[in-house]
């Protein structure tokens, strides 16, 4: 079981995130354009709450795969929307839209 401390992203390491989803995406074979949000939410004295959006490109089969990966992932995501639309090279073309969670040095 992972460490309280393991289920979120430490701030300052946005990089470490972005490099682990850019691998996801390119072993499922999916287009994927990142945004996380600058607006954050303060969950407790130390845990923030940072609002994503990933656009994704790629069909079906590689999209729930990727899905599969990113649960697999031991930081702490969380979707709250799914929008799914099929391409004229039916393709889909998917937003999801959700929270990351970071641990600050406040104490």
């Amino acid at each position: 079981m992972p460490s309280y401390e393991s289920l979120f992203i430490k701030q300052g390491n946005e990089l470490s995130l972005v490099t682990k989803l850019e691998e996801l995406a390119d072993i499922n074979r999916i287009d994927q354009k990142l945004d996380l949000g600058v607006n954050k939410n303060v969950i407790s004295e130390n845990i923030i709450s940072v609002p994503f959006n990933f656009s994704l490109k790629g069909d079906f089969n590689d999209f729930m795969q990727y899905l599969k990966t990113l649960r697999q992932l031991t930081y702490n995501l969380t979707i709250q929307n799914i929008e799914l639309k099929q391409t004229e090279d039916s393709d889909l073309q998917i937003q999801l839209l959700g929270h990351t969670y970071w641990l600050t040095d406040k104490k």
